[in-house]
Formats: C-alpha cells, sequence, structure tokens
C-alpha cells in the first residue's frame, strides 16, 4: 500500500490545499494516472496542521480518477486519512464525482 502526504507538492509544504491548479499540479506529481491503472490501494495523509482542501483543488486532483474508475473502484482503491473537517470537504467532492463549477 502506498501512502501519500498531500501536503508538501513539489517539496513545499501547504496548510491550505486550494485551486484546480495545484490540484492539476499534484495529480502530476504524484502520478495519479499511473496509479488509476493499477490495483494498489493508496492513502492519502492529510497531516492536522492542513486547514483546509478546497473543492476547486479536490477536482484538479482527482476529478479524473473519479471518472476513469467511478465512484465505487475509487473507494476501494483511495483511502483519505485526515481529519472529521477534511474528510467532510472530500466526502463532498467525492459525492459530486470531483466537478466542481466549469473546472475540467
Amino acid at each position: 500500500m502506498d501512502r501519500i502526504n498531500i501536503s508538501i507538492i513539489d517539496g513545499k509544504k501547504y496548510r491550505v490545499l486550494s485551486g484546480a491548479d495545484l490540484g492539476r499540479y499534484a495529480r502530476e506529481e504524484f502520478r495519479l494516472d499511473l496509479l488509476d491503472k493499477q490495483q494498489n490501494e493508496v492513502v492519502f495523509f492529510i497531516p492536522e496542521n492542513v486547514l483546509s482542501v478546497n473543492s476547486s483543488f479536490f477536482s484538479g486532483m482527482f476529478q479524473a480518477s473519479l471518472k476513469n474508475l467511478g465512484e465505487k473502484e475509487f473507494r476501494k482503491r483511495y483511502k483519505f486519512e485526515c481529519d472529521d473537517i477534511i474528510m467532510m470537504n472530500i466526502e463532498n467532492g467525492i459525492g459530486t464525482n470531483g466537478v466542481v463549477g466549469d473546472v475540467i
């Protein structure tokens, strides 16, 4: 099982994960297109010092995975280790299939 700390992107530590561009950049950095094709379970760790994961970041990072895998397979492969408030944001993103506004 792989474990990815998504608060560290390109060697920088983030306390607020915001914006579709940063989400897409994180998707590339963590090679999610490749992970989507594998059968491995992945845990995305979000430490307690992260204050927010906003919907546009989630969409930028995970919308393609939700589209490619479908919600059931996404939930089976991708787990999130975070506090309850962040998890509510993630659940909202999953429930909308990662689609937020005009983000593609």
